[in-house]
Parts: structure tokens; C-alpha cells; sequence
């Protein structure tokens, strides 16, 4: 009897901690003002919707290449790295976003597929999935992802790139960016 209700009690003090969202309500801890309560409870609302705003984090920058010796046009990798395919159109990509440039939209049925790869060319001209409205600029740039509500999904900041270079993360989607002298479009990063 005394088991149960204890067990009882720690039963009910966890599921009263989970349902206020691991705090008390309408109290405060030992030596703090409601005001301070209230400052905490909003930088953590704060912090909840940053993360809430993220559509689908399965999708990033992988490779990018502003400079090729062969003529070819420079590109930029998607990766997804889910078990399913991401519908990408009404996504942006863009360089000069912060400095008020507007993005390149992805067209509606635009998807990179599961464990797969999507490669887009900048082109400098809004002509097609595959060819964006900028160009990467080899000595240096920032590109941007943003999903469709405008939210950044990735972003990176290139170094200056030599011919035959790229800027990839080692390895695909979760390393650390670095100059790659292999470039390897649609398929994994070497080093």
C-alpha cells in the first residue's frame, strides 16, 4: 500500500512537471521575481517557434562550384539526406540575400530524391529548373536555402576557389565545408 502510493505520488508529480512543460506554474524558483519567471518563460517561447519554424530539415547545401577550367556552368548540390523525396518547389536559393537580392524560386515539382542528390546550375538567367538566376562568384560567396515561408535552411560562405574547385562538406551533409580538389556533382564529396 505504501509502494502504490508512493509510486502514486511520483507518478502524479511527473505527469504535473510534463503537462507545465517541466516548470511550475504560477510559481517561482527560491530568489527569483515573477518578472524574471516571465523573461525566462518568453525567451523560452522564443526559442520553441525558432525551432518549430524549420519545414524539413532533411534537405542541405552540399557542394558548390563557381570555377571550372572545362567551361561548364557553375552549380550548386542539394542532398537529402531522408528516406523519402522533398518536394522543393516554392523553395529559394540565392546569393546576396542579406544585402537585399532577391532569391531564385524553385519551380513547383521541383524534388530531391531520398538519399539523393539535386544539382542546379547558376546560370546567371531564369531559364529552367536546372538554371538559377546568379552566379557563384569564385573568390568568395554566401548562398542561402530558404524553404518556402522564407525561413533559412542552410547557408554556407565559400572561400575563393581556383579552377576545378569546389566547396563541400566532407562528408555529405553533416561535415565541415572545405575546399575539395575533386569536385564530385551528384554523387559523394571527396576531399
Amino acid at each position: 500500500m505504501i509502494r502504490s502510493t508512493l509510486a502514486y505520488s511520483a507518478l502524479a508529480a511527473l505527469l504535473f512537471g510534463c503537462a507545465s512543460g517541466g516548470k511550475l506554474d504560477d510559481t517561482t524558483a527560491p530568489g527569483e521575481s515573477d518578472a524574471d519567471a516571465d523573461a525566462d518563460s518568453d525567451a523560452d517561447s522564443d526559442a520553441d517557434s525558432d525551432a518549430d519554424a524549420d519545414v524539413d530539415t532533411t534537405v542541405f547545401l552540399n557542394e558548390i562550384q563557381g570555377a571550372d577550367t572545362s567551361g561548364a556552368e557553375d552549380w550548386i548540390e542539394l542532398v537529402n539526406t531522408g528516406s523519402a523525396a522533398v518536394d522543393i518547389g516554392g523553395w529559394q536559393i540565392g546569393d546576396g540575400i542579406d544585402a537585399g537580392k532577391a532569391p531564385w524560386v524553385f519551380p513547383a515539382g521541383s524534388s530531391v530524391p531520398a538519399g539523393g542528390y539535386l544539382l542546379l546550375y547558376a546560370k546567371g538567367s531564369d531559364t529552367a529548373v536546372e538554371g538559377a538566376d546568379f552566379k557563384i562568384d569564385k573568390d568568395g560567396d554566401q548562398v542561402w536555402l530558404l524553404n518556402p515561408d522564407g525561413a533559412i535552411a542552410d547557408t554556407t560562405t565559400l572561400a575563393g576557389l581556383a579552377p576545378d574547385q569546389s566547396w563541400a562538406r566532407i562528408p555529405d551533409a553533416t561535415g565541415d565545408w572545405a575546399i575539395s580538389n575533386a569536385p564530385t556533382p551528384e554523387a559523394t564529396n571527396a576531399p
